[in-house]
């Protein structure tokens, strides 16, 4: 068993595995903050009930890719024969702006707790916006390594 986790290949199923956890948990973050957007201008109690379950579910695909993410993410900066933070300053930027990144998750996720015990609130409009550009960032810095 070891010596199959150790094969050559094996960066490439972890590698695998952390962008499907970055596809679900931008996915799952996308879909909260759009349920909770329309979550906060609906008065009726059945739909808010229905969308409440709702967003949980999409609340547990972002942590799972999150998750996910994180883990692919651990095992490929630091389980690699080289060290991948000795002239990687891309990879600090990346790190950085990954944090930033789970602090809109954490923030996401207690919206969700929120609304899911009948605290309904406003919703800022800047999140969307602010994840997406986020995410572009991330991939940016990963794709390119500019420094």
């Amino acid at each position: 068993m070891m010596r199959y986790i150790a094969s050559m290949q094996t960066p490439a199923w972890i590698f695998a595995i952390h962008v499907l956890g970055i596809v679900g948990w931008v996915s799952g973050m996308l879909s909260c903050l759009f349920l909770l957007r329309t979550h906060a201008s609906i008065a009726d109690r059945v739909s808010r009930e229905r969308l409440s379950k709702t967003e949980l579910r999409a609340a547990m695909l972002m942590d799972i890719g999150a998750t996910l993410a994180i883990v692919g993410g651990v095992y490929l900066a630091f389980f690699q024969s080289y060290n991948p933070f000795i002239g990687a300053g891309w990879l600090h930027a990346k790190l950085t702006v990954v944090v930033a990144l789970l602090a809109i998750h954490v923030i996401i996720r207690m919206k969700v707790g929120k609304f899911s015990r009948g605290h309904v609130g406003a919703v800022s409009g800047n999140l969307l916006p602010i994840a997406i550009a986020i995410v572009i960032v991330i991939v940016f810095l990963a794709r390119t390594k500019p420094f």
